[in-house]
């Protein structure tokens, strides 16, 4: 459900970049976006981890 809900975050801050008309407001959108990206790497390891252990149902 966490990886869910960043990826749904970084289209959401990805879609509303593309329409910014202010170049801060791109930057911002566009950091936010490579910040949910990194939650989403970081859940995909911590996922990993669980199913190699054997532990996913945790």
């Amino acid at each position: 459900m966490a990886m869910m809900i960043e990826a749904q975050a970084l289209d959401l801050y990805m879609r509303y970049a593309d329409k910014a008309d202010d170049e801060e407001a791109m930057k911002l959108l566009h950091q936010l976006a490579e910040e949910e990206k990194s939650h989403l790497k970081i859940l995909g390891r911590l996922m990993d981890r669980k199913i190699v252990s054997g532990n996913s149902d945790d």
